[in-house]
């Protein structure tokens, strides 16, 4: 038996980060909620007032730029991040820890109140320009059912420029490389029977790889507003603890 309780459970939000984006992504949630097309229709608005492009634009009418055009795919998965996340808010859910993978970190700044959009859109062109500058910002990740231990066996045998990147579960590693050595590498672990997944992202993240871009991006971004992360005065103010972030905003 156990205790009934009327205490709210604690809500997480976590954002996605490269990888991630479809083609699609979200078009069905906006067609048929009606604060869902509410949500998007003002987004849009928000986007043409910057000249960019809307989520539809890049991932629903035209989606061949995702996973190659650098730019296109981060401001898609940004876009489609944000988009959930007002949608959840419209609906009254709240968030009392928000959390990332990769460049999702971007979102979290967003919805922490750390960045508006608009900031994370320059953090975003800056980033990306940074990274399509640097010559060592080149290779492709890999995702395998390989444990990490198994994986660092596969990367001292087949050996080449190859690193591991995100130890995402158990049954669960991403590396990185030049793309040769990747091909080189998922071959032979497909002999010995895992799976692997070339993740469609146009570069080699979370790799010693980006370490050049890394200095240059640092710049650029502490020249961007930062606000402390403030919390909603509509949330439950039972709860004692603010936001939570987990972000490095590099490469």
């Amino acid at each position: 038996i156990s205790e009934s309780t009327t205490k709210r459970p604690r809500v997480a939000f976590v954002f996605s980060g490269q990888g991630s984006q479809y083609a699609g992504m979200f078009r069905e949630l906006a067609a048929q909620s009606p604060i869902a097309a509410r949500v998007i229709a003002e987004l849009d608005e928000q986007l043409r007032s910057l000249s960019l492009p809307t989520l539809g634009e890049l991932a629903w009418n035209d989606s061949e730029s995702l996973g190659r055009d650098l730019f296109s795919t981060q401001l898609s998965v940004l876009l489609a991040d944000v988009f959930a996340f007002r949608v959840l808010h419209e609906l009254g859910i709240r968030p009392d820890v928000i959390s990332d993978h990769s460049y999702g970190e971007y979102t979290a700044m967003v919805a922490a109140g750390a960045w508006s959009l608009e900031t994370a859109i320059q953090a975003t062109r800056r980033r990306c320009k940074i990274i399509n500058s640097c010559e060592s910002a080149r290779g492709v990740l890999l995702s395998t059912s390989a444990s990490w231990e198994q994986a660092e066996q596969f990367v001292r045998e087949v050996g080449g420029e190859l690193f591991l990147a995100n130890g995402n579960a158990p049954d669960q590693t991403v590396l990185g490389g030049r793309a040769e050595d990747i091909e080189r590498l998922s071959a032979r672990m497909t002999e010995a029977g895992l799976t692997t997944k070339v993740i469609p992202v146009p570069a080699p993240f979370h790799t010693p790889l980006m370490a050049e871009c890394q200095p240059q991006f640092r710049a650029a971004v502490t020249e961007l507003p930062l606000r402390p992360p403030t919390r909603s005065e509509e949330h439950t103010s039972e709860l004692q603890s603010p936001y939570v972030i987990s972000y490095a905003v590099f490469c």
